[in-house]
């Protein structure tokens, strides 16, 4: 099934950007048609046909600079929605990007004979054929695919928050079933989300007879191991540990080679291998910082402006936070919130619509620009442009004692942007953050922190992502 749906993904990202470079190609050459047969109210008279042959076309530039540009502005995601009041907007945004780019090439090249009136044409034809295709390709691979059934197993916290998730989106074209109680939980409970409970996880077998279920969504604490092992593996003595596998952990992951005499097992981890790429890591962080640093100051001083012009307080908001090996750090952001946010209330968790945001603030939030001050704390040792978010002690001490595995954050210095970034928002729950955190750290390279940034910058331009 995973394959299949990799496949399917991969299959429609390869048909959008075929289609993309030829509908590019397509209204560029009938911008010179329509240019060299028509005459429009803005221009006096028609363009010579030969003009086309009399002119340099970078389409090296055009072609690649498109999809770059598509991809930043997310339009090469799964094609799951089309609606056009959504849709439209950032294709609209990035062929205008795209336009102006362009023109400014041609500009700065310095090939007058170019006639400029293509431009405009280029961009209107770029924008109608791009939508009607993506229409299209909508209503053709997805509209008429059935959606799937699914029960989720479980009604823990981490259940509860994937159950609302499906009622608000729809575009995952999920249709739960219902609800199943995994074992040690409290089963009284009609409903969970709205979602009927079916029983217990004995009972999914005749569920899936009675039932045309596609997927099961199992939600829940593994067993004692999660508790168990963090303290065993993150402790004050390091361990190595190996288990047995059950058939369940042979099922869900890869046997190592490792076994003794006949008995196989499974390694776990609990240490960062490739400590030469932390090194390659380190290096980069603040040669980037300071090259930033210097590009961005103009940015810097313009929001700083905009921060002081729109609320009371000062530019600049500085808080302690937790950083690698437990160290306390303080960290610096541009201030989102009104000055005293916390005197009435105390340390509290923020939302998207937490009414104690500035109107600048949550276009900072939203686009992740208050985040920009951190490159001192890069350049002082105290950060990384990628890993884990730092966070406060009051949270750090609670969901320590709550959440099995917290404390292997503290083995990577924290970052401003990672995985709980790009795939979450401020209102995840911090049981849903810990998977991306522990996922990231496990699976830590120099290209995956290069994925990181590139889906970071996507989530600046469009803010998708961000909520």
């Amino acid at each position: 099934m995973g394959l299949r749906h990799s496949t399917r993904i991969a299959f429609e990202q390869i048909l959008l950007l075929l289609g993309d470079v030829s509908i590019a190609l397509l209204a560029y050459l009938a911008a010179f048609w329509l240019r060299s047969n028509f005459t429009f109210m803005v221009f006096e008279d028609v363009m010579p046909t030969r003009r086309i042959y009399d002119v340099a076309h970078y389409m090296w530039l055009m072609i690649p600079g498109q999809v770059v540009i598509f991809y930043f502005f997310g339009l090469y995601e799964p094609l799951d929605t089309f609606q056009v009041r959504i849709k439209m907007r950032p294709i609209i945004s990035a062929i205008t990007l795209e336009t102006v780019l362009l023109a400014a090439f041609y500009f700065f090249a310095g090939d007058v004979p170019f006639p400029r009136s293509i431009f405009p044409i280029f961009l209107v034809l770029n924008c109608i054929f791009i939508g009607v295709f993506r229409a299209a390709s909508f209503s053709v691979l997805v509209k008429g695919r059935p959606k799937k059934r699914a029960i989720v197993i479980g009604t823990s916290t981490v259940a509860r928050t994937l159950l609302e998730r499906l009622n608000e989106d729809p575009s995952m074209r999920l249709e739960v079933v219902g609800v199943v109680h995994a074992p040690n939980e409290p089963n009284n409970e009609p409903a969970i989300c709205g979602f009927p409970v079916l029983g217990d996880v004995t009972s999914v077998p005749d569920i899936l007879k009675k039932s045309a279920v596609d997927e099961i969504l199992i939600a829940s604490p593994n067993c004692w191991q999660q508790e168990f092992l963090p303290d065993l593996l993150y402790g004050p003595r390091h361990a190595h540990v190996s288990i047995i596998p059950s058939d369940y952990e042979i099922l869900i992951g890869r046997l190592q080679d490792f076994r003794i005499s006949d008995v196989p097992l499974i390694e776990i981890e609990s240490t960062l291998k490739p400590t030469f790429q932390l090194a390659i890591k380190r290096v980069i962080d603040s040669f980037s910082s300071l090259i930033f640093l210097l590009i961005l100051l103009p940015l810097f001083i313009a929001i700083g402006l905009l921060v002081k012009l729109t609320s009371k307080g000062p530019v600049f908001y500085r808080q302690e936070r937790i950083g690698k090996d437990e160290e306390p750090f303080k960290i610096i952001k541009f201030r989102t919130m009104a000055h005293d946010a916390e005197r009435s209330t105390g340390p509290v968790i923020s939302s998207m619509d937490d009414d104690r945001i500035t109107l600048i603030g949550r276009f900072l939030r939203k686009t992740r620009l208050d985040e920009l001050p951190q490159l001192l704390n890069i350049i002082k040792g105290e950060m990384s442009f990628v890993g884990p978010r730092p966070e406060r002690p009051v949270f750090v001490e609670e969901y320590s004692r709550r959440i099995p595995g917290y404390s292997q954050r503290f083995s990577v210095l924290p970052g401003i942007t990672g995985l709980a970034q790009i795939h979450a928002g401020y209102a995840t729950i911090p049981e849903i953050k810990i998977k991306y955190d522990l996922g990231y750290i496990q699976n830590f390279s120099v290209w995956l922190d290069l994925f990181i940034i590139l889906e970071t910058l996507k989530v600046i331009v469009t803010g998708h992502g961000s909520s």
